[in-house]
């Protein structure tokens, strides 16, 4: 079964262009009628599948519509142009800094974070000592987060994001959090909720990690497909690139590849 299914989708970001004083900005209105703005495409012609027991990498450089991708999915925003159909009733995106306010302490992050995912307050309530054990973080629950380091505070996203259960995971770069314990121990939780959810879709730098747990993976650059199938062959090929890119310089781009952006037919799963 198919849990999503995008076509050709594309994200347009309006970029407003600076002026170097407010005199210069309303010359240039009065000459033109108005203050151009230029356009950034996060996203263009991106086409993918995820079938049900399927965990679907996102791999690409910094920057590249990862993170864009995945708001897409939770509905968090609307495509431009395409489709996203997606058979599931809640898409939660599980990002470690996600409704966390620095001048709150750990305790009250817990409940705004926990509030956005979609918690009950009776429940969370009783998941907050839960969460503090589990990011380490008891001592620190009146803390406010502006004193925390930056691992404290993967740590404790990480332990509010990971609680979620969902038929459809998406998970932005919540892998490698903490010391080597704490990893130890997130990679083991993050195992038992691929487990859980009928379809998982992953965000990671870590290409032997995404080549590990993916059965596919889509590669993003400058918001258009690369490559997309088996995870060992695209993340081959991303290595490969990465190796000329150290090697000829950073203005080695690759070339989209006509064949990442064909879908399967219809009851065909590409899923290992």
């Amino acid at each position: 079964m198919t849990l999503v299914r995008a076509e050709n989708v594309g994200v347009q970001f309006v970029l407003r262009r600076r002026v170097a004083s407010p005199r210069s900005g309303l010359f240039r209105l009065r000459r033109s009628g108005r203050v151009r703005n230029d356009s950034l495409w996060a996203l263009r012609r991106v086409s993918f599948e995820v079938q049900e027991g399927e965990v679907l990498g996102l791999i690409g450089s910094n920057g590249a519509g990862k993170s864009t991708l995945c708001r897409v999915l939770a509905g968090i925003l609307r495509p431009d142009e395409g489709r996203v159909e997606v058979a599931c009733r809640s898409v939660p995106l599980l990002s470690l800094q996600a409704g966390f306010e620095k001048d709150l302490s750990a305790r009250e992050n817990i409940r705004l974070a926990g509030t956005l995912l979609g918690f009950e307050r009776r429940r969370l309530i009783g998941l907050i000592p839960q969460v503090l054990k589990y990011a380490e973080l008891e001592e620190f629950a009146e803390q406010p987060l502006r004193t925390f380091s930056s691992g404290m505070r993967a740590r404790l996203g990480f332990a509010i994001a990971s609680l979620i259960e969902s038929e459809l995971i998406v998970l932005d770069e919540v892998l490698g959090v903490g010391d080597a314990a704490f990893r130890r121990k997130s990679s083991a939780r993050i195992q038992a909720m691929i487990d859980r959810a009928r379809a998982v879709v992953l965000v990671s730098h870590s290409e032997k990690t995404v080549e590990r747990l993916c059965h596919n993976v889509l590669w993003l650059e400058h918001g258009r497909v690369m490559e997309y199938g088996p995870a060992a062959r695209v993340c081959a090929a991303y290595q490969r690139w990465g190796r000329s890119r150290r090697r000829d310089g950073d203005d080695c781009e690759p070339e989209p590849s006509q064949e990442a952006v064909e879908l399967p037919v219809a009851g065909d799963s590409r899923a290992a």
